[in-house]
């Protein structure tokens, strides 16, 4: 068996669309034989996470799988290759590079506390 990151892009509609639609990326590991069993793995996790609900405002919300848009052999990275990047627009630097710092902060105390 072999490794692979996935990233499975959602689309989540607010009131069948009425509303601006949202799209969740999400990094996760998949154990497969090789690159298509990864690739379909990884459309099965999709699918069996597609949802839809009634919120606390009487919204219906929707969790559609669009599909796997990136896919990465664990074997064949190397120590500081680049898996992810991802582009923040922000009209508040300070407010974010802050929140950055502190969250940083919170991982190296917990990592301190559980080593």
């Amino acid at each position: 068996m072999k490794k692979y990151i996935v990233k499975l892009v959602f689309n989540i509609s607010i009131d069948s669309g009425k509303n601006n639609h949202q799209f969740d990326e999400q990094v996760r590991i998949i154990n497969a034989a090789n690159h298509t069993d990864a690739l379909k793995k990884a459309a099965i996790i999709g699918k069996q996470e597609e949802v839809s609900f009634v919120d606390q405002e009487n919204k219906i919300i929707k969790w559609q799988f669009i599909n796997v848009s990136e896919m990465y052999e664990l074997d064949n990275l190397k120590d500081g290759d680049q898996i992810y990047s991802s582009t923040i627009d922000t009209p508040f630097p300070n407010e974010l590079i802050e929140f950055i710092n502190n969250k940083s902060k919170e991982y190296l105390n917990n990592f301190l506390i559980c080593d």
